[in-house]
């Protein structure tokens, strides 16, 4: 049997050692839009404080996928055009995070 296409990554070097770790942005900018999705139905307001894990916005073509909120923050969106800006970022625990999806009755852990 023989697969045709796929991709040939070449890798070079060794894995690091140590883990990298970074600063906290000041800002977050998250697009509304890709290639494939486009997030139109916006589920959150200008200065709404969200948590990680909440819902922002909906592709309601694609099967509703949500663009859910990365860390916690206060909501901009007036920065950045068709982008959602989350500013004032800090951090929740991941056990912490639950959110309830009230259209399809199931909770969504993060």
């Amino acid at each position: 049997m023989k697969f045709d296409g796929g991709y040939n990554v070449l890798l070079e070097g060794e894995p690091a050692t140590e883990i990298a770790s970074y600063q906290k942005p000041e800002a977050l900018h998250l697009p509304l839009f890709s290639k494939s999705l486009d997030f139109s139905l916006l589920l959150v307001e200008h200065g709404e404080e969200v948590t990680k894990g909440q819902i922002l916005a909906k592709d309601p073509v694609n099967f509703s996928v949500p663009l859910l909120a990365p860390m916690d923050g206060t909501v901009n969106l007036e920065l950045v055009e068709r982008h959602v800006t989350l500013e004032n970022l800090s951090s929740t625990k991941d056990s912490e995070v639950a959110h309830e999806d009230d259209e399809n009755k199931r909770q969504i852990l993060l």
